[in-house]
């Protein structure tokens, strides 16, 4: 604040530097000297130099550049701090992009083994589809056997029935055969022991003549007789031969029906077993490229869950780095804190430092006033007098140069530490 009574220029030269520290910008600085100092120093100068007149005044501007070129300097480093903290922020926001990122990939993949275990359902409820079909087919191949069994019991069946009737054919053929010879037998010896009982007719009638004429008659009448009989028995073994002989080939023709029937049966059994056969190793060539799905399938399903285990670590590393920032951040903001305490300390120990000046200030000025009114009096009566600027002002420069140092190796300490811990941690 300046001191009342104080004309502009003083108040000018009053202010040497001026730190301003903004609450409301989280936190950033400004730091400026203001470049008015030194023309006004200079004005200050040229006015002594004009109201002395002949008196030769020597000021020391190279301090003034020096200090000036300093407060640049410490400006510089402030600006390029300030580019540090916001490069900072941003990598801080590419973090949090990644992070983003990762959460949704992490989504994506979640989404993903959904989506391939709905496959491995219908997968599976396609194969337990093709084994219900393969079982349809082992009963139907189960019914085409017992069919076959039974076909192959009726054919055996079949096989003996005829091998009974061959049987019963040779019997009869035997059994005619003895009734045929046993009927010869039995007509040659009627016939022997008639032609023995004509002969003794004969040879009776011959002895008598008449009598056994009549004899012979009746004799040659039943000889007729029994050679009608003996005619009806060949034709009776004829009709029996003959149904014998129809009765062999309806037999032969029911053996070639049942043969013919047996060798298409046994085709329609050989087709069935093909395609029973080719729809089996269909049927195992199907579950073998289906097992290979499976299989391919569990490795997908392997590798999403191993990179959504990756991710997942990932992500609690990144939840640990995001701790650790935190807290970094936490630690940063104290210290912060803690600079804006010592700023606003320095500050104020600039104020009270500003308040003594500007009174050394007074104090100074009065006796240069002094002085100057002395030096008139002198130079009035012809003394020729040097004189040095006070050194007040060169002072002022030098403590805001020494509080803006403070709070650049404050802040500079802060950063370093802050760099040293996001490397440890991206290690």
């Amino acid at each position: 604040m300046p001191v009342g009574g104080e004309s502009p220029k003083d108040q000018n030269s009053n202010k040497a530097a001026w730190l301003d520290y903004d609450d409301a910008l989280n936190g950033e600085w400004s730091f400026n000297i203001e470049p008015s100092f030194i023309a006004s120093e200079t004005i200050n100068n040229e006015d002594d130099k004009t109201n002395i007149g002949e008196t030769s005044i020597l000021i020391e501007k190279t301090s003034y550049e020096e200090l000036v070129a300093t407060c640049d300097a410490m400006k510089v480093q402030m600006k390029e701090l300030e580019e540090k903290l916001e490069e900072k922020k941003k990598e801080d926001e590419e973090k949090d992009l990644k992070i983003s990122k990762l959460e949704s990939e992490i989504c994506e993949l979640k989404e993903e083994s959904y989506k391939t275990d709905e496959q491995m359902d219908d997968l599976f409820s396609r194969l337990m589809n093709i084994l219900g079909v393969l079982e349809r087919r082992e009963t139907e191949k189960n019914k085409i056997l017992e069919e076959k069994m039974e076909l192959e019991e009726k054919l055996e069946n079949a096989k003996i029935a005829l091998q009974q009737i061959d049987v019963f054919f040779i019997k009869i053929k035997s059994n005619h055969q003895q009734i045929m010879e046993k009927q010869v037998t039995m007509m040659e010896s009627e016939k022997n022991a008639l032609m023995s009982e004509m002969l003794k007719q004969q040879m009776l009638y011959t002895l008598t003549t008449e009598g056994w004429t009549q004899k012979w008659a009746a004799w040659n009448a039943e000889k007729r007789n029994l050679q009608e009989k003996l005619a009806e028995k060949d034709r009776e073994n004829e009709m029996l031969q003959a149904e014998v002989d129809m009765e062999e080939v309806s037999g032969m023709l029911k053996i070639r029906k049942l043969q013919n029937q047996l060798t298409q049966k046994d085709e329609e059994i050989q087709t069935v077993n093909r395609k029973y056969s080719n729809l089996k190793k269909r049927g195992v060539q199907m579950l073998e490229e289906k097992n290979q799905d499976i299989k391919k399938l569990q490795r997908e399903v392997e590798d999403q869950k191993k990179k959504l285990e990756e991710q997942n670590n990932q992500l609690d590393e990144l939840k640990n780095m995001i701790k650790q920032e935190s807290e970094k951040r936490k630690r940063f903001e104290n210290e912060m804190k803690a600079a804006e305490k010592i700023v606003k300390d320095a500050w104020r120990e600039e104020k009270m430092t500003r308040k003594l000046t500007e009174q050394t200030c007074l104090k100074e000025k009065t006796e240069k006033m002094a002085l100057q009114e002395k030096v008139k009096e002198l130079s009035a009566k012809g003394v020729v007098v040097h004189k040095i600027c006070p050194n007040s002002e060169h002072n002022i420069l030098v403590q805001r140069i020494d509080v803006l140092q403070r709070q650049r190796d404050i802040l500079v300490d802060s950063i370093t530490q802050r760099d040293a811990g996001s490397e440890n941690t991206i290690k």
